[in-house]
């Protein structure tokens, strides 16, 4: 997270070494380097190791306001995920195998992969692929 101090919104950004992504574009950075971007005031650059998977939950006040049963909205996958990715998630899972990682998660959960192939099968199952 990068804080956006001045009009404008151009803010200067080193990135460890590694892949990352910009989490609002899915932009690919190579990290190791420095970079010049440029945001929105309203908006914090945010940037996210490879491998990350982030579940986004609905927009609310507090945490009274979350239904049990929708928890998730969205599934954010960027590049190839690690095991424990999703290790603390009960509304969706990882499953490496030799070629793949399999990736469940309730009905109606919405996702985007950025940098990386995958299927999707008639089981609803987001395949991602080696």
């Amino acid at each position: 997270v990068v804080p956006v101090l001045q009009p404008g919104g151009w803010v200067t950004v080193c990135l460890p070494e590694g892949v990352w992504y910009n989490y609002f574009t899915g932009e690919r950075l190579e990290g190791g380097q420095v970079f010049t971007v440029q945001m929105e005031l309203e908006r914090i650059p945010v940037f996210v190791r490879q491998g990350a998977v982030i579940a986004e939950g609905p927009a609310v006040q507090h945490t009274g306001e979350i239904n049990k049963e929708n928890r998730i909205e969205k599934i954010r996958v960027f590049g190839y995920p690690e095991a424990d990715s999703l290790r603390y998630e009960s509304d969706a899972s990882l499953i490496h195998d030799q070629d793949s990682t399999r990736l469940t998660f309730k009905q109606g959960i919405v996702f985007e992969v950025y940098d990386t192939d995958y299927t999707i099968p008639e089981d609803g199952t987001l395949v991602i692929s080696l």
